[in-house]
């Protein structure tokens, strides 16, 4: 059931211009939800295979590949044993009319490469000697890594080892990879990250292979660093456990900036007090309008905005949930943003002021109901805007894990309830149905 925020503060602030604007009722609000029901355990990851076609994966060891649209069960794989850790999907060459390959890492040492369009499991990987934690496609040529254990492997898109290369004994697991200039990857272990270089194959040496580059090291991660990800094309973010976010060089791998926490004044330490990371950074996003960028980070229970040119914090949510958000994504044309937590709930975000037209080409008007001029230009000014709650995604029974943007069509989430949900406008699926349903009948999907 999808419930809008109808509740309104008790102080009035007569200066503030959104307490004499009425809110568009309704306007971001999903009315209408499929339920995907096959898993029989915690869904852990979804991904798209197309533009209709989604793959889930969790800890009852299969995937699933559904059609969103319609609502129904394309395939099931099975191969694995143990817990699905990750998956990723390697894209054929534009002239070639390959299928879509989809790549499985799991819990029992084994990576499986499958033919999304059949189901067939093509190989069955098992070099790994530990579980796999993450995986990485490196386009040209079209390869891929994956990495767990104290090992990166370097594979080719058909399953073939390449390259492996054993990190120091002293070295934590690989959790997180990244790629930079096409050839560099960035992995995260512990809270350090090590940079490698792709050496594609020559006349001299015709086999690819994987050299340590550089370790890089910022004194701000105290803890884990959980996720990296690309800001720009010059710049990548990585956040830890502990709340610290530090801002990378992609060219110089030198750290350049460093933000701040908000909510650290309450905070007793790096693990707090029940030793639970509260300012823990599970998940991160980059957005743009023209040549200004923002993050979108995970802070616990709450979320924050950051300027990354100035370092500056535009708007914040302390306390957004009960417990630590998961997954954050932004939907309905990046005007409302989706969180997800590990208490059960599916929270929506944004402005519910008129001048926040939906159609505006700017991204922060479109999110906050303001545009970045209307900000001081001091990086010392204390005004921070906070997005208001618009609604809610009732339907999980336990831990919400991921949710993924569905262009005009909602979003979809997974969780610990085994389900995965489809959260749409109901008048917009009937369209969408009567077009697709045409276009079956007609041939033309």
């Amino acid at each position: 059931m999808i419930q809008p925020d109808t509740t309104q503060g008790s102080n009035k602030n007569k200066d503030m211009k959104e307490d004499t604007v009425p809110p568009l009722a309704g306007r971001h609000i999903f009315t209408g939800v499929k339920i995907l029901a096959h898993h029989s355990d915690i869904v852990r990851h979804l991904i798209w295979i197309d533009h209709y076609r989604l793959a889930s994966a969790g800890d009852d060891c299969v995937v699933v590949v559904w059609d969103v649209q319609m609502g129904v069960k394309l395939k099931v794989l099975v191969q694995h044993n143990l817990p699905i850790t990750c998956m990723m999907i390697i894209h054929p060459e534009p002239d070639i009319t390959d299928s879509l390959l989809l790549v499985t890492g799991s819990s029992d040492k084994q990576l499986c490469v499958w033919n999304v369009d059949t189901g067939r499991c093509m190989q069955v990987i098992k070099d790994h000697h530990s579980p796999v934690k993450c995986l990485l496609e490196i386009p040209q040529p079209k390869l891929f890594c994956s990495g767990g254990d104290q090992k990166l492997c370097l594979w080719n898109q058909h399953g073939s080892l390449l390259y492996e290369h054993n990190m120091d004994c002293n070295e934590a697991d690989i959790h997180s990879m990244l790629l930079l200039n096409d050839d560099w990857i960035v992995a995260a272990t512990g809270d350090k990250l090590m940079v490698y270089g792709v050496l594609r194959g020559s006349d001299d040496i015709p086999e690819c292979r994987i050299k340590r580059l550089k370790r890089l090291t910022a004194t701000e991660h105290r803890d884990s660093i959980h996720c990296i990800i690309h800001v720009s094309e010059h710049t990548f973010a990585s956040g830890s456990i502990d709340g610290s976010i530090v801002l990378w060089c992609s060219k110089t791998l030198a750290p350049f900036r460093f933000f701040m926490q908000p909510f650290s004044h309450n905070v007793v330490g790096n693990e707090g007090e029940k030793h639970d990371f509260p300012l823990s950074i599970q998940h991160m996003i980059a957005f743009q309008h023209v040549q200004q960028r923002f993050l979108l980070t995970t802070l616990g229970n709450g979320f924050c905005i950051y300027d990354v040119e100035t370092g500056k914090m535009l708007a914040e949510n302390k306390q957004a949930h009960n417990s630590k958000i998961l997954y954050v994504c932004l939907v309905k044309n990046n005007s409302v943003l989706a969180t997800c937590s590990e208490d059960g709930r599916l929270m929506l975000w944004g402005c519910i002021r008129e001048q926040a037209d939906v159609l505006d080409d700017n991204i922060f008007n479109r999110l906050l109901g303001t545009s970045q001029v209307d900000f001081p230009k001091s990086c010392d000014s204390k005004r921070v805007l906070k997005l208001k709650h618009i609604g809610e995604c009732k339907g999980h029974s336990g831990a919400i894990q991921m949710c993924v943007n569905n262009g005009n069509n909602g979003l979809i989430s997974c969780g610990s309830d085994g389900l995965v949900m489809a959260w749409s406008n109901a008048a917009q699926d009937a369209m969408s149905l009567n077009r697709l349903i045409q276009g079956i009948v007609f041939g033309t999907r």
